[in-house]
Formats: structure tokens, sequence, C-alpha cells
């Protein structure tokens, strides 16, 4: 994906390697060695694009609040301090561009698995069941009695499906 589809302050990470810097292809490089892999998983802030480059800064995970209670610096503060890097990091446009994705935390992949799962379980529930048409009906007519349009809309659906 194009680094100009995000916008300021999604976090977002590295697929595939940068494209192969310009000088390498006249050398007589293979150009598949002389490209850079750095990022690819990292989780970093998307800043904007300034003065041909890519700006982003490493995204650290919020700690928790026992974490903070003695005052200490946090992991990546931490690591800021001892490599003195502190402003953004800056990668030129024309090697950056493209092969970025919105980055997905890998502490979540359980929770969006359950999730997915769960629709999957409603969605078969919905379509699946074994309500007569005028069954339905009549769960329409109260949901829009109820005044609740949502349920009144899944409803309809399944109708429609009949």
């Amino acid at each position: 994906m194009s680094i100009h589809n995000f916008k300021k302050g999604d976090i977002i990470t590295r697929l595939e390697p940068s494209a192969c810097h310009p000088a390498a292809k006249g050398m007589g490089f293979e150009e598949d060695n002389m490209r850079d892999r750095a990022y690819i998983g990292a989780a970093l802030v998307f800043l904007g694009i300034a003065n041909g480059c890519v700006n982003v800064e490493r995204w650290e995970r919020p700690s928790r609040d026992s974490d903070n209670e003695m005052g200490l610096p946090s992991f990546g503060d931490f690591m800021k301090l001892l490599s003195g890097q502190s402003g953004p990091i800056t990668l030129p446009l024309d090697m950056w561009s493209e092969g970025w994705a919105h980055y997905v935390d890998p502490y979540k992949l359980g929770e969006m698995l359950d999730d997915k799962f769960q629709d999957f379980e409603d969605n078969e529930n919905k379509f699946y069941s074994n309500e007569s048409k005028e069954e339905l009906e009549k769960q329409l007519e109260e949901a829009l009695d109820d005044e609740d349009y949502k349920k009144a809309a899944d409803i309809q659906q399944r109708l429609d499906n009949f």
C-alpha cells in the first residue's frame, strides 16, 4: 500500500523491503540484496510527508498504570535516551513510498479472532434459524412499535432472504 493512503496519527508498519537504492542499480549489485528491510513489522506512527521524506516515529504500546508508579521512563523513552535519537525518523520518499500497511498488534490477535468467530455465529443464527415468515413479520412489527430500528432492519433482512 502506498504511504499516501495514510493520515497523520495512523499506526503503520512495513510489509516489504524498500526500493533499491538508485546508486546500487548502476554498480552491478544484485537488486534484492540492496533493499532495506528495516521497519518490517515495526509499529510506527505516521507523521506525514515533508521535504521529500516520509516522517514516522516509533509507536510504543501504552504501559499499565502499575509500570509508571515509580516514575521510571518507559522502555521506548529509555531506548531513545540510549540511542540519542529524538524527533522523527525520516525516510526518502522515492525508496519508501510503497510497501506499507496498518499495524496489527500481535497481542490483540486472539481478541480479533474471537470477534470474528462471534460475528460468524451471530450471522449463522440469524440466517439459519427455524423461524417462520409469520413469526418474523410479527417480530418486525414489535421492533417497529418499540422504535428499535436496528433490530427491525435485521429482521427485514432475514425476511428478504425467505
